[in-house]
């Protein structure tokens, strides 16, 4: 398993990810339908080869399910090019009866987002842009802040930001590596997605 587990100076704990998006209530659905409601094909439980593109991390936690991407970021870019070309990515269609909450993280510039959904509706959208390495800057900034933004949000904090905020919503990220299964997956061709 390519995770390694973080610990924030308050003690929360979150996996090395570059995203992430967590659904409330939908533990009756086993891990395959999960992803499989996101767009993706040919799930399987990975064995022990590990690959970095095309894996995905899920963990559940209370009464969070928690779907983890791969440092290739290949199931963002799913998402990113569904939401351009639809409107919406498959995975959105979890917001429409569950919370939902997602992060993204920049790989090497100070960049971060987080959308977070409910009934239906993209309640809050937060994104800081760092564009040419310049330091960050706040992007969008749309709906009311949620619980923890204004104790937790800084401009230069991606990831203690989002995982503050994600606490602060009941999202706890398993602190035990076997609770965290890996999956494979093929992407649909380009035309269908």
């Amino acid at each position: 398993m390519h995770q390694f587990i973080s610990r924030l100076d308050n003690g929360r704990c979150f996996p090395s990810m570059p995203f992430f998006a967590a659904i409330k209530d939908i533990s009756c659905l086993p891990d395959e339908a999960v992803l499989e409601q996101c767009g993706l094909l040919n799930v399987q439980k990975n064995g022990n080869e590990s690959t970095i593109l095309n894996t995905v991390f899920i963990c559940r936690n209370n009464e969070w399910s928690i779907i983890i991407d791969n440092w290739g970021y290949t199931l963002y870019h799913f998402m990113m090019h569904q939401r351009r070309h639809n409107k919406l990515a498959q995975i959105d269609s979890f917001g429409g009866e569950n919370e939902m909450f997602q992060g993204v993280f920049g790989d090497s510039d100070e960049s971060f987002s987080f959308y977070y959904f409910k009934n239906g509706q993209n309640l809050r959208t937060l994104e800081v842009s760092d564009p040419y390495y310049k330091g960050p800057e706040l992007s969008a900034d749309q709906g009311a802040p949620l619980p923890g933004e204004p104790e937790y949000f800084n401009l230069h904090k991606d990831i203690i930001t989002i995982v503050n905020i994600a606490y602060e919503l009941g999202i706890q990220f398993p602190e035990n590596l076997d609770e965290y299964r890996e999956y494979r997956y093929d992407l649909p061709p380009v035309s269908e997605n």
